[in-house]
């Protein structure tokens, strides 16, 4: 079993420990996308598990339409979107061949709007996907539990692989604890850990109260983490200001 990237075309690229994607010609999967850069991503594979990350890349890379800020583990049937280029993440299937690489650039659609191509080769696929699906792990990237099957699923998805059910949109993964809240909490009592209770850390707020904020260490990394907004509650969605 293998994890497997289909572009626009259908066209299947075997991913491998390190893939680049991107506009430059010489790296393992090339882009022939004007908003692309020229490194603009990579993909980190782990026996069963893949996680993808951005390179700083000038418009992003997003997974089912949410843009990346920190490494992310990646789920069968998830969307990856390079620009205007939208790929397919599957589970390659017993006895599939290994695909040789393409000649040239992943052509840019101009006719076809790639939403559309890209829906069409969701539905080629979903019926390939097997039951006995990987569980994503826990290292590479953010996760969640599904609320339907209880299923642990990317933080990412937009629906669960397991029971099917729909997650929502990417406003359903901010966090409905308040972003000023925890800000002041942070500034005003970070060395006990207050700020990590009222967001749902219970462990590390009680590491944080017993050991002074990590000697204040910890309090300054937690409180430039929910200045720039990348701070999670104890469910992995962000608390942003809203």
């Amino acid at each position: 079993m293998a994890w497997e990237l289909i572009d626009p075309t259908g066209y299947v690229h075997r991913l491998y420990d390190g893939a680049m994607i991107g506009r430059s010609p010489g790296i393992g999967i090339s882009v022939n996308d004007p908003k692309a850069s020229r490194l603009h991503a990579e993909f980190r594979v782990r026996g069963d598990s893949i996680m993808v990350r951005d390179r700083d890349s000038t418009n992003g890379t997003y997974v089912n339409r949410i843009r990346l800020v920190t490494p992310c583990g990646l789920n069968p049937g998830d969307r990856i979107t390079i620009g205007d280029t939208a790929f397919i993440l599957r589970w390659a299937p017993e006895g599939a061949a290994v695909v040789a690489p393409r000649v040239g650039p992943v052509p840019y659609p101009a006719e076809q709007s790639n939403a559309a191509v890209a829906n069409v080769v969701i539905q080629q696929f979903s019926a390939e996907q097997t039951k006995q699906q990987p569980e994503p792990s826990t290292a590479l990237g953010q996760f969640m539990y599904c609320p339907s099957c209880g299923r642990k699923i990317a933080q990412t998805a937009i629906s669960c692989p397991g029971c099917g059910a729909t997650l929502g949109k990417a406003g359903d993964n901010v966090s409905d604890r308040d972003w000023l809240t925890t800000l002041l909490l942070c500034i005003l009592t970070g060395v006990l850990g207050v700020h990590r209770f009222y967001t749902g850390h219970i462990g590390t707020g009680i590491l944080q109260l017993l050991t002074g904020g990590g000697l204040g260490i910890w309090t300054i990394i937690d409180l430039i983490t929910i200045v720039t907004g990348k701070f999670r509650d104890s469910e992995g969605r962000l608390i942003a200001k809203k």
